[in-house]
C-alpha cells in the first residue's frame, strides 16, 4: 500500500517537473544580423514545450538553412532557457547555378541565390556544375571539382592571397588556371598546388608592383615562374 502511494506521489512529481518546471520559457538569440524572431522561427522551438522534447539537431539544421547564418552554440539552460548562439556567414565565392549566381561562404556552404554580383570582391568560380544545393549545406558537384576549389581558397586565404585572386577555373582539374584581379592567367598542377600558389602570390606580387597586367603566367613544381605579357585573361 505503502509502495504504491510512493509510486502516485513519484509519478505525479515527474509530471509536475515535466509539464511546470522544465518547459521553455525563454529563447535567446545572440549574435548574428538577423532578427531574434527569424532565428527561432527557423529553429522550430516554441515557449511552453518540455525542454526535454528539445532536438538539437532539428534546431541546428533549421537555423543553418537559413543559409545566410550558422548556428556557433547550442546551449540549454536548465530548467527552462534556451540559447542559440549565431554567426554571419559571409560570402566568399560565387558559382553560376541555374542563370543565377550561387553565394558560398569560406567553408563551402551554400548562402543564398542572386540575380546579380554583390558590390564585394568575392571569388568567381568557372568550370564547375552541380545538380542541386541545399542552404546551409556544403556545395558538392560529385566530381570533386568543388574540394579541389575549396583546397585552392583554404591555401589562398592561409597566406593572405584571396586579394590577388578574380577567378578559379577548374574546367581541367589536372591544370586548375586562376585569373587575377590584374588579367594575369596563372597556369598551375593540381599535384603540386599550394607550394605553386605560393610561388603564384609572389610572382605576381612582384608583377603587380611594376604594373603589369595582363598576360600569363606558368608556374611548375613550386621552383619555377614564367612569366608572359600579352593582353588580359579572359
Amino acid at each position: 500500500m505503502w509502495a504504491l502511494a510512493a509510486l502516485i506521489l513519484l509519478s505525479g512529481l515527474i509530471f509536475w517537473l515535466w509539464s511546470c518546471v522544465f518547459v521553455l520559457r525563454s529563447v535567446a538569440v545572440q549574435g548574428g544580423s538577423l532578427d531574434a524572431e527569424t532565428i527561432i522561427a527557423a529553429a522550430g522551438v516554441a515557449q511552453g514545450e518540455s525542454v526535454f522534447l528539445l532536438d538539437e539537431a532539428a534546431v541546428r539544421s533549421g537555423v543553418d538553412a537559413l543559409g545566410t547564418v550558422c548556428l556557433e552554440e547550442y546551449q540549454l539552460r536548465l530548467p527552462d532557457k534556451l540559447v542559440l548562439r549565431v554567426r554571419d556567414r559571409e560570402p566568399a565565392a560565387m558559382l553560376p547555378f541555374d542563370g543565377k549566381l550561387l553565394l558560398i561562404d569560406g567553408d563551402g556552404f551554400a548562402m543564398e541565390l542572386t540575380e546579380d554580383a554583390p558590390d564585394t570582391d568575392l571569388l568567381y568560380l568557372s568550370g564547375v556544375e552541380i545538380p542541386d544545393f541545399y542552404a546551409g549545406q556544403a556545395v558538392e558537384d560529385g566530381e570533386g571539382r568543388m574540394a579541389l576549389c575549396w583546397r585552392i581558397y583554404a591555401a589562398l586565404d592561409e597566406m593572405n592571397a584571396t586579394m590577388y585572386v578574380s577567378e578559379i577555373d577548374l574546367r581541367d582539374p589536372i591544370a586548375p588556371r586562376i585569373i587575377t584581379r590584374s588579367g594575369i592567367l596563372a597556369e598551375l598542377d593540381a599535384d603540386a598546388l599550394e607550394a605553386e600558389l605560393g610561388l603564384m602570390k609572389a610572382a605576381v606580387a612582384d608583377l603587380e608592383a611594376r604594373c603589369a597586367c595582363g598576360g600569363r603566367l606558368r608556374v611548375e613544381g613550386g621552383s619555377r615562374a614564367d612569366y608572359s605579357p600579352g593582353t588580359a585573361a579572359t
